[in-house]
């Protein structure tokens, strides 16, 4: 397999959910369906891996393909898309949770989330919460308690900022 350089130093998590090429052990198939998710962290990432696998798929695969069967194909949809979260210099939401929590620090985290669809619609986004991704999406995930304190605390001053005087 050739290797393939991303344009950014940020993380992209891909996830090969199924492929299914059969209906039987005993028939052979007529069509393969291959099922993957991507959540860049960045928007140029999912632009770059989308040509990355459309340019192999069309240059690499379906020559090899047709050399066997003349009308074969290869069809791509996209069912759903995570946009990535870029980092904003100037950010209220940011502003508003460092004035709330005290931490000025401004990481970018290293998976996909839903942020970035806000963004991308001019709301002003920050990842944040409690726990760390270490910890989230796995078997006996955790949430230590201090982090929940913090939580309530940030929630809890959010409330204040959004009651008027």
């Amino acid at each position: 397999m050739n290797t393939v350089s991303a344009p950014s130093s940020e993380l992209l998590l891909q996830h090969l959910a199924s492929i299914q090429f059969t209906i039987s052990d005993n028939v052979i198939a007529d069509k393969c369906h291959v099922n993957w998710e991507t959540r860049p962290v960045v928007k140029e990432d999912g632009v770059f891996l989308n040509q990355e696998i459309d340019k192999y798929a069309n240059e690499v695969l379906l020559p090899e393909m047709k050399k066997v069967f003349p009308n074969a194909s290869i069809e791509k949809d996209i069912i759903g898309e995570i946009v990535g979260f870029d980092r904003e210099d100037k950010s209220d939401a940011c502003e508003l949770i460092s004035s709330l929590t005290g931490d000025n620090s401004r990481q970018v985290v290293s998976f996909g989330t839903e942020a970035g669809l806000f963004q991308e619609i001019g709301i002003s986004t920050v990842v944040c919460g409690p726990g760390s991704i270490e910890q989230a999406h796995k078997i006996d995930e955790f949430i230590v308690l201090d982090e929940l304190k913090k939580c309530l605390n940030l929630l809890d001053g959010i409330n204040k900022q959004s009651i008027p005087n």
